[in-house]
């Protein structure tokens, strides 16, 4: 299973978004992989995570069902002769939900994975690389925090807001669910590793998900050289 591709949705969703190159990066390496990996006769799928929270939920519903590629991730699809059941969508708007609801369900049968703190405390780490949250904006609300890989005070969710590596355990918890892949690859820009190792590190502590994972980034990366063949064949399917 390999994860690439993450954009912001336009507000109009009938408009197309403004994709930049390191967003089209990541999906064409993502695409490619996959291609070469069906050439190599592997099972591979390309999960790509569309943020729609911008369109209006109003329209969410229709842009969910009617959801169609952008042109530039379209052509990446037909140059790298992908089919319809080589990629899987999820949505952001939908994965937040999600998140919160296994949340509060997990708390519920494993209180002991965390601590319930007060969300002005400014030890806690929320969203890597900003600001703190203003005083005024936390004062009544409570935050889910567990320990992280290094052992810092990690914010799961804060008040109603499910936190990015709670969003990605559970965009990787699900496609675990749905594909039981021998290995989960993800592509992202390399100023997303801490966030990423974050992430997998939020998937396996609550979800005890024990699939392979693997960070490959595409920014600073020529990875037009990277082999299927070299995966260890226990994480091949």
């Amino acid at each position: 299973m390999i994860v690439s591709g993450h954009y912001q949705a336009a507000p109009s969703w009938r408009e197309a978004p403004n994709l930049g190159h390191v967003e089209t990066l990541s999906f064409e390496t993502g695409a490619d992989l996959v291609h070469r990996a069906r050439h190599l006769s592997k099972n591979c799928r390309l999960a790509l995570w569309v943020n729609d929270t911008a369109v209006s939920q109003a329209d969410r519903d229709a842009f969910q069902q009617h959801y169609t590629l952008p042109d530039r991730y379209a052509e990446i699809v037909r140059r790298y002769r992908l089919k319809d059941n080589d990629i899987c969508v999820l949505f952001e708007s939908s994965l937040r939900n999600q998140a919160s609801a296994e949340l509060r369900a997990i708390y519920k049968k494993m209180p002991h994975l965390f601590a319930l703190t007060e969300a002005t405390d400014s030890r806690l780490i929320r969203c890597v690389g900003a600001t703190p949250y203003p005083a005024q904006q936390t004062a009544d609300q409570t935050a889910y925090v567990i320990m992280g890989p290094n052992k810092e005070p990690i914010v799961l969710k804060n008040g109603p807001h499910p936190k990015h590596n709670l969003i990605l355990a559970t965009l990787l918890n699900e496609l675990n669910k749905r594909f039981s892949p021998g290995l989960i690859v993800t592509i992202f820009n390399e100023s997303d590793e801490y966030r990423l190792n974050l992430g997998m590190h939020v998937a396996k502590t609550l979800f005890g998900l024990t699939t392979p994972m693997m960070n490959v980034y595409c920014d600073h990366e020529d990875l037009s050289a990277y082999d299927f063949a070299s995966v260890p064949l226990r994480y091949r399917r």
